[in-house]
């Protein structure tokens, strides 16, 4: 999850039903979680970021093995895609810096863990 203009939410996922493209926000003192537009593409164990007025994820499992691509989404706005990661990597951790997102570590496609860190511009 990450929190955005003071709101909480929770991006992909898994549920009983399979991996979510749900985005789900709650907004600190309200009593109700909101459903959002949802992510082009399910995906659970994914990193996040939140860069300006955009909410990015990125890698993570879609149904299957891990990943690569990504996509930000504004608020009134939705989705639009974002660069692919170098690789494929799931259980990653999103870490900003300036304009820059980073994407550390994770596991691979045999669940190997990763030692990487890999620098994301989105425009």
């Amino acid at each position: 999850g990450a929190s955005m203009g003071g709101d909480v939410f929770v991006i992909g996922g898994e549920t009983d039903s399979g991996v979510t493209n749900e985005l789900i926000s709650f907004t600190p003192g309200g009593s109700f979680w909101v459903q959002e537009s949802p992510l082009g593409t399910a995906r659970e164990a994914n990193g996040v970021g939140v860069l300006g007025t955009r909410l990015c994820a990125f890698g993570g499992r879609s149904g299957g093995g891990p990943i690569s691509t990504s996509e930000c989404y504004v608020d009134g706005v939705g989705w639009s895609p974002g660069p692919s990661l170098p690789a494929s990597v799931a259980e990653v951790i999103g870490v900003v810096v300036g304009d820059f997102l980073y994407a550390v570590g994770g596991r691979d496609s045999s669940n190997d863990p990763v030692a990487t860190i890999s620098r994301i511009r989105f425009r």
